[in-house]
């Protein structure tokens, strides 16, 4: 079963009935701007901050890299003992120059190539050379994209309620990795998905579905900050429409207590 999340604006009807005192326009949106807030708080929640995926991916490349485990030879080279003088006039006599081996020269191993290399033990084969280049480099380049992973699924969901709110109230684009903010890697069949359907019309409701698939010794971990980020979120800006309610109402009150003195 894949995990998923599932946020109803419908929840905060009442609340929004009030603050839209009765135009339908006015209500649909504010949904928006709900289920906008609700997605930007939990993404600023999900980890790690967006401030710090640059650093993020640098640390992970440099640990990568790291040289580690015992040096392993390059392939041996030969050298000729003669000058290219005497080369020249065996080669004429039908001689061939004899060759010594020359020392080998040699480079630490990096923590990626041992990695892949555990990895393949199971199968009996090792890698080497050009196969060895390959796997590790496949694996330094999904760890650094990786990194903000458990943002990209409510992505889609930024994008399709931004331009359905005032432009004082949208996500701005650097905020969510853009413009020099972490670029954060999203790539064709990435293993999640959030799709919004937004209030339209005479619908004062928006909907969040969110979908992901995770697996791995720490998938209950993720998946408890996912769930967490949520449930905060939701906390969050339930806790925030209340300040703003109590302090409309306490206006109202103050006019109708001026009007009475």
């Amino acid at each position: 079963m894949i995990p998923h999340a599932h946020v109803n604006v419908g929840e905060f009807s009442s609340a929004i009935k009030q603050l839209a005192r009765g135009s339908m326009r006015a209500a649909v949106s504010l949904s928006n701007q709900i289920a906008l807030d609700i997605t930007r708080e939990w993404f600023n929640r999900l980890p790690p901050p967006v401030s710090q995926i640059m650093a993020k991916r640098a640390e992970i490349r440099n640990y990568l890299r790291a040289p580690i485990g015992p040096k392993a030879p390059r392939r041996k080279r030969r050298k000729a003992i003669f000058t290219p003088a005497e080369i020249e006039k065996l080669r004429s006599l039908g001689g061939t120059p004899k060759l010594q081996a020359k020392q080998p020269k040699k480079s630490p191993l990096r923590r990626m190539n041992l990695i892949v290399q555990a990895r393949n033990r199971a199968s009996g084969k090792g890698l080497y050379g050009a196969a060895m280049r390959r796997h590790a480099g496949g694996l330094a380049r999904r760890a650094l994209t990786g990194v903000g992973y458990l943002k990209i699924i409510l992505l889609p969901v930024i994008r399709g309620l931004n331009p359905l709110v005032p432009p004082g109230f949208k996500m701005p684009f650097s905020e969510t990795g853009g413009s020099g903010g972490g670029k954060i890697s999203i790539w064709p069949g990435s293993k999640g998905a959030g799709i919004v359907t937004p209030a339209r019309g005479k619908n004062a409701a928006a909907l969040l579905n969110l979908r992901w698939s995770l697996h791995g010794p720490r998938e209950g971990y993720a998946r408890g900050l996912i769930l967490g980020g949520w449930h905060r979120a939701v906390a969050f800006k339930l806790q925030k429409i209340k300040n703003r309610i109590e302090r409309e109402m306490q206006g109202e009150f103050s006019k109708v207590n001026a009007r009475r003195r």
